[in-house]
């Protein structure tokens, strides 16, 4: 159980570190959503904070990370 716990942890604190590191070194725009409220992150440490409208109508998912135009994760 616990090593079930370390590699949850590790998986979130990758998934929390990539927006940060990817622009900044490839400079490939990262977004980053949970539930509602998103972030995007872009080359010379530019965020942009917003709301998906979309969310309001219907449900969401818990959290998306998007890299790129190609690359989607979805929980």
């Amino acid at each position: 159980m616990v090593v079930k716990s370390a590699i949850i942890a590790g998986a979130l604190a990758t998934i929390s570190a990539v927006p940060v590191a990817v622009p900044a070194f490839t400079g490939t725009p990262v977004e980053l959503a949970i539930g509602p409220f998103e972030a995007k992150f872009q080359q010379h440490m530019r965020v942009d904070f917003g709301v998906r409208g979309e969310c309001l109508a219907r449900d969401c998912t818990l959290m998306e990370l998007g890299i790129g135009d190609g690359f989607r994760l979805t929980f």
